[in-house]
Order: C-alpha cells, then structure tokens, then sequence
C-alpha cells in the first residue's frame, strides 16, 4: 500500500500532518509501498490537497487514515455514506476496509517523478482515474465471480 507516513515514525510527525491538512494546508510527501503501482511509484513525491468527502469524486486518489498513524492513499471507487477504495495494483478482488469521512484528509493533486511533473486535476487525468476505477470494480467482480474470491479468502499469510 502507498503510505505517505509510515507505522513506526514519530507519531508526532502524523499529527502535524492531519493538523496541516485540516487547516487546509497543502503537504508534499514522498510515498512508499507499491499498490499504486503505476500511477503512483515508490519514491514519488505527491502533493496532498486538503479536500472534504462532498468535494470527493470517483477516481480520485485519496490520502486517509487507515490506521492511527499511517497515512495511506488509495483510488476512490464508490461514495456512500462512507468511502471505498482500493490500490490500483492490488490484485485481490476485496477492497479497502471502509473509510468514513472523518478519516479523509485529502487527495493527491500532483505527482513528481524524475523530474517529470504530472497534474492530477487535469481533465485527462481525471478521465484516466474514473476509467480505473470502473476497471478496478470490473477487474474484483469478475475474480470474485469467477471463484478467486475463495481462494483469497482462504489464503493464509
């Protein structure tokens, strides 16, 4: 998974965060993991925006508490009266535990990589993250469907 803050660090450090992006802050943050693989790369620089649940949309990528003290930014696929997500990498057909609007801090509106630099709020970029997330749900209904679903169920790690 893509954290922006990783367990271990300074819990300080993920205070400071949230306190930052609640204020309406931007934060820039170098990511690690790999579960959005290719979009977001371990080593990425990313810029986090403050942004509130209403203001949300499919396909964004959204920065999150999953867990106290670990930031953590996943692709938004559906918004109930709570949030789901998921690594695009992530080849299991669950998704991300649910999240509430509490736990949302922001979304990714910037990626820096190799001194290449690309603008998430783009209209083709937001094209881009609303078909991958429409493939995403494809991609766990069909393995779901098609029996994996017990197989990862039954996977112990």
């Amino acid at each position: 998974m893509n954290e922006l803050v990783r367990p271990g660090q300074d819990g300080a450090i993920m205070e400071l965060v949230k306190e930052l992006l609640l204020n309406g802050k931007m934060i820039r943050a170098r990511t690690e993991g790999k579960s959005m693989y290719p979009c977001i790369r371990e080593g990425d620089y990313v810029t986090v925006k403050p942004v509130r649940y209403e203001e949300a949309r499919i396909g964004d990528i959204l920065a999150y508490e999953r867990d106290p003290g670990i930031l953590t930014a996943h692709r938004l696929l559906r918004k109930n009266s709570y949030l789901i997500t998921k690594g695009d990498a992530n080849i299991s057909p669950f998704y991300d535990p649910p999240i509430s609007p509490e736990a949302l801090l922001g979304k990714i509106i910037k990626i820096e990589r190799a001194g290449r630099v690309i603008q998430m709020e783009k209209p083709i970029y937001r094209i881009k993250g609303y078909i991958i997330a429409y493939l995403l749900i494809c991609r766990a209904k069909y393995l779901y469907y098609k029996g994996l679903g017990m197989w990862f169920n039954n996977l112990v790690l």
